[in-house]
């Protein structure tokens, strides 16, 4: 009863716009980009449901263990937390995770049973051990754990082109293929940049709490000035990337998809970069935060619809 009393702070520690939108990135995925070409789906209907709840497991899970093995630096930096405001007990919060992470290992290997791919289970495990990793060891370091988390959001489309590998190397179109391979990479390249930018302002944004956790993040080591340059370079690296791909890629874009991605990426890229030269203050960085959320969003959308000028398979 007392869960059910606390089920809101439950869910909120969960962060379910995050799980929201990574699993409509993974449906989005697997029915505009992969299904319409596959010769035989491997995901077929509740089985698509279920991969998708095991990825929610799993990064539910990363969330509970990072505010759990953060709550020093949280008291300070989000005193308002579930955890840090002392709603729900350390005790609870690590049964909570275990159950979370139970749940999506118990789905990992029945959807591996169920398709014959042990792997999909091993990638499961693999992910729970490196967010572990990257609570307990590596939150607190240069740019590490800002890549684990990075790639980590970098990897939740391509998780779907994973688990569908069998089939869509069974697509006899060798262009068509080419191309979902193309504009996979460029959402996955595009969550990873964005998300490390993101993850290095937050660090910004948290200095004072994670000061004194005794954390070694760029900012605490290097200063803002060096933080702030990184982050300016990772965003022209992203703009300079958009570019690239428009030129070579394989898919024939129309100009209002460019557009798009003009609108949707590069234009607001430039509003984050206005942020960031104007102040690195802490509401900056939040604001900063906030923006490159929805870039990335914007980013994950703007790809799904390049999926309709790739061509029918045959």
């Amino acid at each position: 009863m007392e869960f059910l009393g606390k089920l809101p702070l439950y869910i909120a520690l969960c962060r379910p716009i995050n799980l929201i939108l990574a699993g409509l990135t993974q449906w989005g995925v697997h029915q505009y980009i992969l299904k319409p070409f596959l010769p035989v789906e491997i995901l077929e209907g509740p089985l698509l449901l279920l991969f998708i709840l095991c990825t929610a497991c799993l990064m539910a899970g990363g969330f509970v263990i990072n505010d759990i093995l953060d709550l020093e630096s949280d008291v300070i930096n989000r005193p308002l937390k579930p955890l840090s405001s002392l709603r729900i007990s350390k005790s609870s919060a690590v049964v909570f995770y275990e159950l979370l992470l139970l749940s999506g290992a118990v789905l990992a290997v029945y959807i591996a049973w169920k398709i014959g791919e042990l792997p999909l289970a091993m990638m499961y495990f693999g992910w729970a051990f490196l967010l572990f990793a990257y609570s307990k060891w590596w939150k607190g370091t240069v740019l590490v754990g800002n890549g684990i988390v990075s790639l980590f959001v970098a990897s939740v489309p391509a998780m779907m082109l994973f688990a569908e590998r069998a089939a869509f190397f069974a697509i006899q179109h060798v262009y068509l293929k080419k191309m979902i391979y193309e504009l996979i990479l460029m959402m996955v390249v595009l969550s990873f940049l964005i998300n490390f930018v993101r993850e290095i302002a937050k660090d910004v944004e948290d200095e004072s709490g994670d000061s004194i956790a005794g954390y070694q993040t760029l900012v605490i080591k290097y200063g803002k000035k060096a933080a702030k340059i990184m982050m300016l370079c990772l965003i022209f690296i992203t703009m300079l990337v958009c570019g690239i791909w428009i030129f070579f890629t394989s898919i024939s874009l129309t100009l209002q998809q460019v557009a798009m991605m003009g609108l949707f990426i590069i234009a607001p890229l430039g509003v984050a970069i206005q942020i960031l030269t104007s102040s690195t203050h802490k509401r900056n960085m939040s604001d900063l935060s906030a923006l490159l959320r929805w870039i990335l969003l914007a980013g994950v959308i703007t790809c799904l619809t390049f999926s309709q000028s790739l061509p029918g398979e045959g």
